[in-house]
């Protein structure tokens, strides 16, 4: 219910706010090159351009910028060593984090991407493309469509190095209602490294707000529907 009442809000506000909005996105060069993407444009040409891998796991990996980025690289690697045959999505919401992943060797990631523009249709048409088995968000940049469609489709998401400022949970806390739907759609929240989250009571502690956590051992596998097992380091539970 609360996302329809989300998206009708958007529905009712992106038409009035569209002729403001317009000349933003074609003066300002960043906008003009990153939106299209960001609507689906290109998705097509781009994902038909990656090497092929029928019947093989599908990772789309999502990181905000070149911090996320530079926490998700070391995982895309092993990811890649443990799983050759899969094949890696690589999605930013800015170009330095693109520029940052494109210096992996040839071969490690398949296709980069922009994030979709958190409008329902737009949502879907990703989903369709991409096609993922499973979903990895690095740290934050929470979208409420995207994160409800992906487990509306069975698709496992999963939540890596969590964080949640003191000034970002004051945001969520206004809107819970809103902050409770989204987070429930994520299936695990781990550690990519040992000192990402430093306990999960501090875990609790920041999020109690709206996020369900889930307590994850040392070495948790977590499985979606047609990977291999991933391995990721997390911290024994408090």
């Amino acid at each position: 219910m609360v996302i329809f009442f989300y998206n009708l809000l958007q529905f009712l506000l992106l038409p009035p706010l569209l002729p403001l909005l317009l000349p933003v996105v074609l003066l300002r060069k960043k906008y003009r090159k990153r939106t299209p993407q960001q609507l689906g444009v290109t998705l097509n040409k781009r994902l038909n351009t990656a090497r092929e891998r029928h019947n093989h796991p599908v990772l789309w990996i999502h990181a905000l910028s070149t911090g996320e980025t530079a926490s998700a690289l070391p995982l895309i690697e092993r990811i890649r060593a443990t799983m050759p045959d899969a094949r890696i999505v690589f999605s930013t919401t800015t170009r330095s984090g693109q520029q940052m992943a494109e210096r992996l060797p040839g071969g490690v990631i398949d296709t980069i991407i922009y994030r979709p523009l958190d409008i329902l249709p737009v949502v879907h048409y990703f989903i369709a493309k991409i096609q993922p088995d499973c979903f990895l968000l690095i740290e934050t940049d929470f979208w409420p469509n995207l994160l409800h469609s992906l487990n509306q489709k069975g698709v496992p998401s999963i939540l890596l190095n969590g964080r949640v400022s003191h000034q970002a949970l004051q945001g969520y806390r206004k809107i819970a209602f809103l902050c409770r739907p989204m987070f429930s759609s994520l299936n695990a929240l781990l550690s990519i490294h040992r000192y990402a989250m430093r306990s999960t009571h501090d875990c609790r502690q920041n999020a109690s707000a709206c996020l369900p956590v889930l307590p994850m051992r040392e070495r948790k596998r977590f499985w979606c529907r047609r990977c291999a097992p991933l391995a990721v380091n997390s911290r024994n539970s408090a």
